[in-house]
């Protein structure tokens, strides 16, 4: 089954605190380049009203005014730091116009309570070039020296009072906001792999609050991973954008045309799943530690994978060229109840090269990633799936 999107959604990215729109010049410039058209506002300064709420409208009024001059169907959302409570808010009050959302080193969209040592120089920090510049180094892992000069510059342009407003409305968030449900969209959420400020616990609250969410890291970079390394999040992010174009270019269609890799699950054998893999083909998942890698290893793990669904339905498909998504319902012997989507990348002679399955929620990804240690440890080792205790 192949179908094309009429037209691709505006891309609107967010930036974060003491930031502008210069932040996401590299990542737009990548996107532009794949056909995408996007715009950056600008937040915060100048004289308009230091709330999430005025920068939220801020937001959504460029974005409708973009909308209906380029005549885009719709638009994807993504926010950085405190952009990322700014773009849940703006999908609110767009509606139906969005269709994905990106949160990129979120912070949540309750706020969060920071120790003295962290806010007084975040909220204090107006006109001083010398802890801009430590605040930056601190939270990054790979600014450039012109890059963090240039952050540090867009930072001194705004003034104290404007500062002291701005820290307050991020770290105060939108507590009643963060009561009721996220938009009901696709979201994906990255994080920088060494980001000390964004670290796993405030990860867990947004995790909690999208449990449906993609969640990716972007290795070697830190609460900038936008700056840091434009390249690999603008990669991360054609690769959403276009599975979130497949899905939606069906157009109602959910008929699943793919025999050979749903034939396999039904099989439930090693050799039906070698014979639609390439030789060098990658497993990668989420209730893996990293990936597998070889037909016959990756068609011993899908083979034992399959042996634990009591029950698996294929519901939908897409394709964008030689990318198969199939979004999918199971249940375990267990009980335990999942979904997902796989993605399925086909070489030139038509055989499996790449194959990614997202498995939500993460409880129940948890307890298959487990269940399938068990089942093939012997064969593959230990270090590729969930043992029950924390890693190292």
């Amino acid at each position: 089954m192949t179908t094309e999107p009429t037209s691709r959604p505006l891309v609107v990215l967010i930036h974060g605190y003491l930031d502008d729109a210069t932040a996401w010049r590299r990542v737009a410039s990548a996107l532009e380049a794949e056909g995408f058209r996007t715009i950056a506002p600008t937040l915060a300064r100048h004289e308009a009203e230091l709330t999430l709420d005025a920068f939220a409208e801020t937001a959504a009024t460029a974005t409708r005014a973009a909308l209906a001059e380029e005549g885009l169907d719709g638009v994807v959302l993504v926010g950085q730091s405190m952009g990322a409570q700014v773009a849940e808010l703006a999908a609110r009050s767009l509606g139906d116009a969005v269709s994905a959302l990106v949160l990129l080193t979120p912070i949540p969209l309750g706020g969060l309570a920071l120790p003295d040592e962290m806010s007084r120089p975040l909220r204090g920090c107006a006109g001083n070039p010398e802890i801009q510049r430590a605040l930056r180094s601190q939270l990054s892992a790979a600014l450039s020296a012109d890059d963090l000069e240039h952050l540090v510059r867009t930072g001194l342009d705004v003034p104290q009072h404007r500062v002291e407003g701005w820290f307050d409305a991020w770290v105060g968030g939108d507590p009643a906001a963060a009561e009721d449900a996220p938009p009901a969209v696709p979201t994906m959420v990255l994080a920088g792999a060494t980001d000390p400020f964004v670290n796993k616990d405030l990860l867990g609250l947004i995790e909690a609050r999208f449990p449906d969410a993609l969640v990716h890291t972007v290795p070697g970079v830190g609460h900038w991973p936008h700056v840091e390394a434009p390249d690999a999040v603008a990669t991360e992010l054609v690769s959403f954008l276009r599975g979130v174009l497949a899905v939606d270019g069906q157009h109602g269609d959910s008929n699943v045309t793919e025999e050979a890799w749903t034939g396999a699950f039904e099989k439930k054998r090693d050799d039906s799943f070698a014979a639609t893999l390439a030789e060098d083909v990658v497993l990668q998942a989420s209730v893996l530690h990293r990936p597998v890698t070889g037909r016959d290893d990756v068609a011993f793990v899908m083979g034992e994978a399959s042996q634990i669904y009591k029950q698996l339905d294929f519901v939908h498909q897409a394709q964008s060229g030689p990318v198969t998504f199939l979004e999918w319902r199971a249940e375990t012997h267990s009980g335990v109840s999942l979904a997902g989507v796989t993605l399925l990348e086909r070489d030139d002679a038509g055989l499996i090269a790449r194959v990614a399955i997202h498995h939500r929620p993460l409880d129940g990804a948890l307890a298959f990633s487990a269940e399938l240690r068990e089942r093939t440890v012997a064969r593959i080792g230990d270090d590729y799936l969930w043992s029950g205790t924390p890693r190292a």
